[in-house]
């Protein structure tokens, strides 16, 4: 009986011919894509960095305290702003089912319209501007009771965001950005009035970013507005 031997060396050429060739083929379906992942992540990074200096320059703060009344007969409180910590910042004063109040903010008094039904009533204070319904103060009791402390909440200001989309080209001059980089932004109101920087026909890939926000209006209600950066 014949017994006839594989020939082994051929078979180890082509697989290692076949492994070369897959070597190859990934080299060279990577040198085709590498670039777009390149493109890909840089084009991330630049978004995210226009996003964290976006919202380092239209953030702020909100504080706000209680005050209670124990004084019959008082129809007008002075509340100290530099005890509070609240010196130069503007103010709204509204009641327990959040109506305006009248008040008068000279900068270290804050100066508070009473009415006899009023048990208590709310002080916001922040670096946007408020509405203002003001008096006359006369008489004012400056034994107001202050309880708690002052609560702080971060938002969006809407007067800090619209100076930023209106003054674009200044925001733009205090980034560092490389040469080859654009970025757009627009911010939407919760009535879905939309402020924005001028918008281009880009023929490039454009990565984009929704962000919900919390904003102030000029009577303190919190609202949710849409910040929009488009980066290419």
């Amino acid at each position: 009986m014949r017994i006839e031997k594989k020939n082994k060396k051929g078979t180890h050429v082509g697989v290692i011919i076949s492994f070369i060739l897959f070597i190859t083929i990934l080299v060279f379906l990577y040198s085709m894509i590498e670039p777009t992942i390149k493109s890909q992540r840089n084009k991330q990074y630049f978004l995210d960095y226009i996003e964290g200096e976006l919202m380092k320059k239209v953030s702020g703060n909100l504080t706000s305290w209680t005050i209670n009344n124990k004084t019959v007969g008082i129809m007008c409180l002075a509340v100290n702003n530099t005890e509070l910590g609240t010196l130069g910042l503007n103010s709204i004063v509204k009641d327990k089912d959040n109506i305006i109040m009248l008040s008068n903010n000279t900068g270290a008094i804050l100066f508070i319209k009473w009415d006899s039904d009023t048990s208590f009533s709310k002080i916001y204070y922040s670096n946007e501007s408020f509405k203002q319904v003001s008096f006359a103060p006369s008489g004012c009791d400056t034994s107001a009771t202050i309880t708690g402390s002052g609560r702080i909440v971060k938002y969006v200001s809407r007067t800090k965001i619209a100076d930023v989309i209106n003054n674009y080209q200044d925001f733009q001059n205090e980034l560092n950005i490389p040469p080859g980089h654009y970025f757009s932004l627009s911010f939407t109101y919760s009535n879905g009035t939309i402020i924005r920087t001028g918008e281009k026909n880009v023929s490039t890939s454009v990565y984009a970013k929704e962000k919900i926000v919390q904003y102030l209006d000029d009577e303190a209600n919190i609202k949710k507005g849409v910040i929009n950066i488009r980066v290419w």
